[in-house]
């Protein structure tokens, strides 16, 4: 005889733990079958290491990656004529990644109960937004799920790609600040308060930019825990702040409207929109209900509360292109490209024409906007750089003179 430990649902949707002394695992799920339970795990009940524990317990969760890779298995399989169940089963057993393991689970389960598939996804928002569940119940009730998965998977791909351009234009003009950021840390922490010992040795008047930057150095050294402690308020102030309504769309607007930055993420938004707008119209979407659902998929609230405007005046009666014609946020070609797609019928494919051009601006604003931003970086630094330097050796020099 030998333990097993188990993990069951009930008709409740209510998990159930337990450990049953029996001779084998099939005789648990035997067991557990017959009490009316959906088995979701059965292990040997041995002991678990500390290692194991901090393992599971630092374990990463699921990410874009992850349901990518997840979503074109999934075609794959049900090309093939695979069932749901055993499509999900196949790639449960195929998962590296623990919580992926047990997301997927947790879907075998929901579908075993009797859910479909979207209503199984719906469960956890968290990983699979509204756009993705609405895609996968167009696939289901049309008979095209594998179809709708591969677009899909498709889609989230190139989204990862337009999000690694934003980023990765980030990603230099933030090394070279942190860089030098560190560098005025080293002089005010280190270098400044030498040169301040030295000058209080001579005992000799200081010009008022050497006494500020003398000041700023004993303030950090003696006191920079409140230094440290303004750093983080300020910046889980600003977070807070960020997360409310207004301040949300401040920041948004402010985004909007800087330079070079600004286009970028019109370009994005517009890519985003048209992309996600031409998959869920494509699967057969009604066009209230796919405006509505990339209105809540935009990053941008500014757009967000536009497209919300779209689908209400669509609603009313209008058409797409008069409704996208009155708000002045998007750019005019998404207009007239509206246009052409509701006369020839074609919105979807036309959508995501346009997308294809708009991620030829992202890759222009990317270069424009790290063209810019590197060189105004560096100036920037190199004036405080500078100042610091100067008003540390300034002292020196004078005292060079009057010798």
């Amino acid at each position: 005889m030998a333990k097993f430990s188990y993990r069951a649902r009930d008709n409740r949707n209510q998990t159930q733990v337990g450990v049953l002394d029996v001779s084998d695992a099939k005789t648990v799920y035997s067991m557990l079958r017959g009490q009316g339970l959906f088995v979701i795990d059965i292990k040997p009940n041995t002991s678990v290491s500390l290692l194991k524990v901090l393992g599971a317990h630092f374990s990463k969760g699921v990410g874009s990656s992850d349901i990518v890779n997840f979503t074109r298995q999934l075609s794959v399989m049900i090309s093939a004529g695979l069932t749901i169940t055993e499509a999900l089963s196949a790639i449960r057993n195929q998962a590296t990644n623990q919580s992926l393991e047990k997301l997927v689970t947790d879907l075998v389960v929901s579908v075993e109960g009797g859910m479909s598939f979207s209503e199984a996804l719906r469960q956890h928002k968290k990983v699979f937004p509204e756009i993705y569940t609405a895609v996968v119940q167009s696939g289901e009730t049309s008979g095209i799920l594998d179809s709708m998965l591969s677009r899909l998977a498709d889609n989230l791909e190139k989204e990862r790609e337009l999000r690694g351009k934003v980023k990765g234009a980030l990603l230099y003009p933030a090394i070279i600040f942190v860089g030098v950021i560190g560098v005025i840390a080293v002089m005010m922490i280190f270098v400044v308060p030498q040169m301040s010992n030295l000058y209080s040795q001579l005992n000799i008047e200081l010009p008022f930019t050497t006494q500020i930057v003398i000041a700023v150095s004993n303030f950090f050294t003696a006191f920079w825990y409140i230094a440290f402690g303004l750093f983080v308020g300020i910046y889980l102030s600003f977070s807070s702040w960020r997360k409310t309504a207004s301040g949300r769309k401040a920041f948004d607007g402010f985004i909007l409207k800087t330079p070079a930055w600004g286009k970028l993420e019109t370009a994005t938004n517009v890519v985003e929109i048209s992309r996600t707008l031409a998959l869920l119209v494509g699967a057969g979407t009604p066009i209230i209900e796919a405006l509505n659902s990339v209105g809540r998929g935009a990053r941008n609230i500014l757009f967000q509360e536009a497209v919300f405007r779209v689908a209400k005046k669509v609603e009313k009666g209008l058409s797409l292109t008069v409704a996208f014609s009155h708000e002045i946020i998007f750019p005019a070609l998404i207009v007239q490209m509206a246009r052409v797609g509701e006369e020839a019928g074609k919105l979807d494919e036309v959508m995501l024409k346009m997308s294809t051009y708009f991620e030829s601006e992202v890759d222009r604003s990317v270069k424009t906007f790290t063209t810019l931003l590197e060189p105004l970086i560096l100036i920037m630094l190199a004036l405080v750089v500078g100042f610091i330097m100067i008003s540390v050796i300034m002292p020196i020099y004078s005292i060079t003179q009057a010798l």
